[in-house]
């Protein structure tokens, strides 16, 4: 099972088998952080492609939607400036 990375669309641009980790109250994972510019938080997503279905674990022959969790870009982060301050902070 893999963990999708998607951007603020919920449109998946990645995957991940590395659990991320929480930092100083932050959810961290260096990987997604890097792909999509900052930071990031986690969010619930629906997969309707099947083979994005398995990678997410979706058990075979699972026929409806699947829900899972993804890791997001964190849109609540207001400017640049706030963004490079966090990609300099130690982890990133």
């Amino acid at each position: 099972m893999s963990i999708p990375i998607v951007d603020a669309s919920h449109a998946i641009v990645g995957w991940t088998d590395v659990e991320p980790v929480v930092e100083r109250n932050r959810l961290r994972h260096r990987e997604a952080e890097t792909l999509l510019g900052g930071p990031i938080h986690c969010v619930e997503i629906v997969v309707a492609d099947r083979r994005q279905m398995a990678q997410a674990g979706a058990p075979p022959g699972w026929r409806t939607t699947w829900r899972c969790l993804a890791l997001c870009c964190d849109e609540r982060i207001g400017s640049i400036e706030q963004i490079g301050r966090f990609l300099a902070e130690p982890g990133a």
